[in-house]
């Protein structure tokens, strides 16, 4: 598959966070030029010190259109994984409001892809998928997949 990536651009909106990182890294890793679109909600940097310089970075909301439309404006295939963060609680309170900056950051990305004659977009979050039992605990607590199945909750 490193074929596949070589020369790709790749947006990985959400590049600063935990899973972006790690994209990131794999997607350098395999000759792909990636672009990481973050805010830095969670204010660091850290995850991707180590591809600062083998990456382009634009460190804005995508709430707003426009940064949207410059992450995705020359790129190939788009990894949507920004998302709002909110911690355990965040899905559970009767909160529309809250919803807004995800679905505002999921359609406009849609929309740049979509412009700019993207060729695959992949969307994914991992945001809440556990119990509220996980939160704060000490001691880890090994989840298996169906733990994450909305029936299970």
């Amino acid at each position: 598959m490193v074929m596949y990536w070589k020369g790709k651009r790749v947006p990985v909106t959400g590049g600063a966070g935990f899973i972006g990182s790690h994209s990131a890294r794999k997607l350098v890793k395999k000759g792909a030029f990636v672009r990481i679109a973050d805010n830095l909600s969670r204010r660091r940097t850290g995850n991707i010190s180590d591809i600062l310089n083998q990456i382009e970075s634009i460190m804005a909301g995508l709430i707003k259109e426009e940064n949207c439309f410059n992450s995705c404006n020359g790129l190939n295939i788009v990894f949507h994984l920004a998302t709002s963060v909110g911690g355990i609680e965040y899905p559970k309170k009767a909160n529309v409001k809250g919803c807004v900056p995800s679905i505002l950051m999921k359609t406009y990305m849609l929309e740049a892809s979509a412009r700019y004659g993207v060729e695959h977009f992949l969307f994914t979050f991992s945001t809440c998928i556990y119990h509220a039992y996980c939160e704060g605990r000490e001691t880890p607590v090994h989840l298996k997949e169906e733990s994450a199945h909305p029936n299970s909750l």
